[in-house]
């Protein structure tokens, strides 16, 4: 997802008809198809996604070992 900063004030998503992000949506529910995002509730949802990527990466390397 490509976001735009408008004057620190809130971010602009810059995306139209992204795939990767709808399929993200679907199975994370991960509310990423709004226009505009607060400075704040953007990098919730950053560190919401890093933690869902990390378990995942983490699941899978214990059911390889």
């Amino acid at each position: 997802m490509e976001v735009a900063n408008i004057e620190d004030m809130c971010y602009m998503s810059t995306y139209s008809n992204s795939q990767v992000c709808t399929a993200l949506n679907d199975v994370f529910g991960l509310g990423l198809d709004k226009k505009y995002y607060q400075p704040k509730e953007l990098n919730k949802k950053i560190k919401k996604i890093s933690r869902q990527a990390l378990h995942t990466t983490s699941t899978i390397m214990k059911k390889m070992a």
